[in-house]
């Protein structure tokens, strides 16, 4: 699917990803599949990708289809039968919009040698009960010349109960 209206994708993310959960369902934690300990672990698994420009290992990082189908599509806002959302239309504008951003990272970025000094969020940590979001996740890494460079294309990442993965990556 090509998208062609980039404010259309814009509002539909913030739409999904930007309010405060009002759905009433059950706290109990998430649990992703492969999920790493800690947003460390996770920022230098996406170095290791780059550097070998492996974009299915890439892909690996990020929530599945059935995660964010069963257990966060439910959480957000525009699930809610008021906003008339189909989940369908919701999945293939994310995944869209994040293979975009995954394919310039790469091209970018792949085959180049870096080593994490630190991963930050300039976004604000959203609570939806049984998960958490970290936006606008930033990397900080060196490269091989000693180089200090910030990686900005990685979107947000979701904090479940056993881990975390990323939810997307931005263009």
């Amino acid at each position: 699917m090509k998208i062609r209206n980039r404010s259309l994708v814009t509002a539909l993310v913030v739409m999904f990803f930007g309010a405060a959960c009002t759905q009433a369902q059950s706290d109990a934690a998430c649990q992703l599949q492969g999920p790493y300990g800690s947003t460390t672990e996770l920022a230098n698994a996406l170095l290791d990708g780059l550097r070998q420009s492996d974009k299915s290992a890439l892909h690996r990082l990020l929530i599945s289809e059935t995660e964010f189908r069963q257990q966060l599509w439910p959480r957000f806002p525009a699930s809610s039968p008021d906003w008339n959302v189909p989940v369908t239309d919701a999945w293939t504008l994310h995944a869209a919009s994040t293979e975009k951003a995954l394919e310039r990272a790469l091209r970018d970025w792949g085959g180049v040698e870096l080593h994490l000094r630190r991963i930050g969020f300039r976004g604000p940590k959203q609570d939806y009960g049984s998960f958490e979001l970290y936006r606008k996740a930033v990397i900080e890494a060196e490269t091989a010349t000693g180089d200090v460079v910030e990686l900005d294309f990685t979107g947000s990442v979701v904090a479940c109960g056993n881990g975390v993965k990323l939810l997307s990556y931005r263009d």
